[in-house]
């Protein structure tokens, strides 16, 4: 069965923002957070009073508000959650990949992100922001219009692994296979790349954990995230 590395899954943020992200780490003492026009993920090194301290001096005032992995936090003055997102982490089957069945799949660059904004603010809302598209390869597929209809890419990178993340697809658009298309898209450029892919899935979102379970990917742990701010 396919697994994961605790060495490097056990405080995924922290992990990220001190190897393959580690030019996105934004830092203090024993807290560090991705920018928050990068995405709303943060992580501290042990479960502590002093590091909720570098954490909350890492926060502005709200709306302001960091997401953090499988974080045990102790009550802190400074900090109240606000929410939980039960999630599974999975992986892909280590089989080989099909081959590409479409050929309006694009990448999307920089000049991109309006029309990136756009469509996850209706599909995706909340995790996507404006410079997002800077943490990896972006695919898309666009309308006839021209319009940008579904997207998938890389979020949260590791040394040797990187999430799938940002799937999404404009309801309108929706039973036509973009999804599933986009995101082997990205899981060969991961291959390609020599990187392993995993990527986070909501326990609510059984949609798309059907969409996985049936392109033969599994889960291999469960994961909750927590959500907090500035009191």
């Amino acid at each position: 069965m396919n697994s994961l590395p605790d060495a490097l899954f056990s405080n995924i943020i922290w992990t990220a923002l001190h190897s393959a992200h580690r030019s996105f780490a934004v830092t203090h003492g024993l807290a560090c957070r991705y920018p928050s026009e990068v995405v709303p993920f943060a992580a501290i090194a042990e479960p502590t009073r002093a590091a909720l301290d570098d954490l909350a001096a890492l926060l502005g005032p709200q709306p302001d508000s960091v997401w953090l992995f499988d974080a045990s936090l102790p009550s802190h003055p400074a900090l109240k959650v606000l929410d939980t997102l039960p999630c599974l982490r999975m992986v892909p089957a280590e089989i080989p990949l099909p081959s590409p069945t479409r050929n309006d799949i694009l990448p999307l660059t920089p000049t991109d992100t309006a029309d990136m904004l756009n469509l996850t603010s209706v599909a995706f809302p909340g995790f996507f922001r404006p410079r997002a598209g800077e943490m990896g390869a972006y695919f898309g597929i666009r309308d006839h219009t021209g319009q940008l209809v579904s997207m998938c890419g890389e979020r949260i990178a590791l040394t040797g692994h990187a999430e799938a993340s940002g799937l999404c697809t404009h309801p309108d658009h929706r039973g036509h296979g973009y999804g599933e298309a986009l995101l082997w898209q990205v899981l060969r450029h991961q291959r390609d790349t020599g990187v392993a892919s995993f990527f986070h899935v909501s326990t609510a979102n059984t949609r798309a954990q059907m969409l996985y379970r049936r392109m033969g990917c599994v889960p291999v742990a469960e994961t909750v995230l927590t959500r907090v701010a500035l009191t």
